[in-house]
C-alpha cells in the first residue's frame, strides 16, 4: 500500500485472502491508512484498489467464507469478464501479443500457422488467458521451426486433440502432411544425410527427396 500510494493496487484472487487478513484490508480501505508491523503510528495512503477473482464472492459471503462488509466495500464498480472461450475474437490478438513478448524475451522469430490459429480459436481454454500465455511460451521454447504448426502443438499438448470443438473442420490431409514433414526433418537432423534418413524411414531415396521438397514448398506457401 505504501508503494502504491497515489496510484493503483491490483489484488488478484481476492477470494483466497484469509479472513483475518480481510479484516485488516477492510480497515485500510475504510480509514485510508496503514500501520506498519512494530509501529504505533498509522500512515495515510491514497490508493485506488482493483480486486479480481474467478469465484462468486456473494456465494462465499453467504457461506461465511468472505466478509460481507469487505465485499460491499470492494464491490463499487463491477466488471464481469467472460471466460476466454466466450470471447473468441480476443484469442488471436492475445496469442500474437504473447508471441511477440516471448520472441523478444528469447530472441526468436516464431510465428503461428493459419491452422494453429484456427485450433486456438476452437479450443475451450479452461485455464483462460494464463493457459494461453503458458502454451505460447512453451511452443516458442520447444519449436525448432520458425512457423509453429498445428502438428507441433498437438505433439506437445495432447489436450488440444481431446478438447478441440471442431476437429471435423480440420483438413486431415494437411494435418498428416505437417506431421510427415516434421518426422522427415527430425530424422534428417538425427542422421545427417537424406540417404540415411531414407534408410531409417524405409522409403526410396528419390521418393523421399521429392516428398520433402513438396512438403516444404507447401508449408512455405501456407505460411
Amino acid at each position: 500500500f505504501e508503494v502504491a500510494d497515489g496510484g493503483t493496487l491490483f489484488l488478484d484472487e481476492i477470494s483466497e485472502m484469509p479472513l483475518d487478513v480481510q479484516m485488516r484490508l477492510l480497515r485500510v480501505l475504510q480509514e485510508n491508512e496503514v500501520l506498519r508491523i512494530g509501529s504505533s503510528k498509522p500512515k495515510k495512503v491514497d490508493v485506488r484498489v482493483i480486486a479480481a477473482t474467478n469465484r462468486d464472492l456473494l456465494q462465499m459471503v453467504e457461506a461465511n467464507e468472505f466478509r460481507r462488509d469487505l465485499y460491499y466495500r470492494l464491490n463499487v464498480v463491477r466488471l464481469d469478464i467472460p471466460p476466454l472461450r466466450e470471447r473468441k475474437k480476443d484469442i488471436v490478438p492475445l496469442a500474437n501479443y504473447y508471441l511477440k513478448q516471448f520472441n523478444d524475451k528469447f530472441k526468436t522469430n516464431k510465428t503461428l500457422s493459419a491452422y494453429s490459429y484456427k485450433m486456438l480459436e476452437e479450443y475451450r481454454w479452461p485455464g483462460n488467458v494464463r493457459e494461453l500465455k503458458n502454451m505460447i511460451e512453451k511452443m516458442v521454447i520447444l519449436s525448432d521451426e520458425n512457423t509453429i504448426s498445428m502438428a507441433q502443438i498437438w505433439e506437445q499438448e495432447s489436450k488440444f486433440i481431446k478438447d478441440n470443438a471442431s476437429l471435423e473442420e480440420i483438413d486431415l490431409k494437411d494435418l498428416l502432411e505437417q506431421m510427415e514433414l516434421q518426422y522427415i526433418r527430425d530424422y534428417y537432423e538425427a542422421y545427417g544425410t537424406l540417404e540415411k534418413t531414407a534408410e531409417k524411414l524405409h522409403v526410396n531415396l528419390k521418393t523421399l527427396s521429392r516428398r520433402k521438397r513438396y512438403l516444404e514448398q507447401k508449408k512455405k506457401d501456407n505460411s
